[in-house]
């Protein structure tokens, strides 16, 4: 349920230490930060992509101004290392094809699939995604779930953030030319190995999942309000830009706060199951499901165990007997045996199931096309 969202929290403390170290120069902060480094590797899978990506760059910058020591180096990676270890023996127990083995305790596990098709190097599919991780900055996530409008805290936010992007970039270039170096440039770097990662996932439906990146968003607003108020010369002036900030951004929260204390029920109704509407399968599950999937509705209806819903070798797409939504094509032979779960406004999909004999029950936001011959659960 927590998905990549673990990773913004612990990725945060992770760069906390790793600039606490940087400024203080204190060995237990590098220590520290390897350990918060090595922890955050399991927040998420993206993680291991992530981290080594800003290391380089970190690493380079800091031989580059010669800021790091051999020691320092050594009580950084030794905890990363060791904590990181079982995960990178598990990816070459799945990537290079070794047996799972059992160590200190610790199963290796071999997965049925690895999930490398989330990935695409082209160089059209690097755009589309960079494309659409410029337009998550400003409308926030897309999707019939995720579409809240939080736009209205975000909106000014995200002026202040590509403000802060240019500002920092320019700062950048400058310490470089000047060789200053400034550890503000770290967040430069998190940022641009996030953005790099997300960029090479396949097709941009994921690209909240550069999640990651918040910190170094948050960051950047504050950078770019700095800069503003070092450019304004007049005390006045500073002034009214501060009344300014705190009007917009008071209005906003109001605004939000409106959205989710009034309208946020009204909102969410095509995507919550109330319980006048769930069958009567659905209420043996603990409590209200909030969100619930198609394949929750067909497995508490057809008693299958959740240990048990695993895909087929031959077909990813395919449990058994049932199709989902975005696997039914023109082209796919429709068989009577099977059952076909729609998305209500659907229409093109509902007519490739038009003549045939089905039992049809809409529940929420899905119409289940259900084999007459299946024997439902009556326990």
């Amino acid at each position: 349920a927590l998905d990549c969202n673990l990773m913004l929290g612990f990725s945060t403390i992770f760069l906390y230490c790793f600039l606490k170290s940087l400024e203080t120069r204190n060995i237990k902060w590098y220590f520290v930060a390897g350990i918060t480094c090595g922890l955050t590797f399991y927040t998420y899978a993206l993680s291991y992509l992530m981290i080594p990506v800003f290391l380089i760059f970190s690493l380079i910058y800091l031989v580059l101004f010669k800021k790091i020591k051999v020691k320092e180096i050594m009580m950084f990676f030794i905890p990363a290392f060791i904590l990181g270890l079982p995960l990178l023996m598990v990816q070459f127990v799945n990537i290079l094809g070794w047996e799972e083995f059992q160590l200190l305790g610790i199963t290796f596990t071999k997965f049925d699939t690895v999930r490398h098709g989330e990935f695409a190097f082209s160089i059209s599919n690097i755009i589309f995604n960079l494309t659409c991780s410029l337009i998550y900055v400003f409308k926030g996530l897309n999707g019939s779930i995720y579409n809240v409008p939080c736009g209205y805290l975000l909106y000014p936010t995200s002026v202040l953030i590509l403000f802060g992007i240019v500002f920092i970039a320019r700062d950048f270039v400058k310490s470089l030319k000047t060789k200053e170096f400034k550890e503000i440039n770290f967040v430069l770097f998190w940022a641009v190995s996030v953005v790099l990662v997300v960029s090479i996932l396949n097709g941009g439906r994921d690209v909240y999942q550069q999640c990651a990146i918040y910190f170094a968003y948050l960051i950047f607003a504050i950078y770019a309000i700095i800069a503003f108020f070092e450019m304004i010369n007049h005390t006045n002036a500073k002034k009214a830009f501060a009344i300014l900030l705190l009007i917009t951004y008071f209005v906003s929260f109001a605004y939000w706060g409106h959205f989710y204390f009034v309208k946020y029920d009204e909102f969410a109704s095509e995507t919550k199951l109330m319980a006048d509407i769930v069958p009567d399968e659905l209420n043996k599950l603990d409590g209200q499901t909030y969100f619930l999937k198609h394949y929750v509705y067909y497995q508490a209806t057809y008693c299958i165990e959740p240990s048990e819903f695993n895909a087929t070798d031959d077909n990813p797409f395919l449990y058994k007997n049932i199709i989902f939504n975005d696997y039914l094509l023109e082209d796919t032979p429709i068989d009577e045996s099977y059952n076909y779960v729609i998305y209500y406004k659907d229409f093109e999909k509902m007519g490739y199931l038009d003549g045939y004999d089905f039992d049809v029950e809409q529940i929420g936001s899905y119409l289940f096309y259900k084999a007459k011959d299946v024997n439902r659960c009556n326990q």
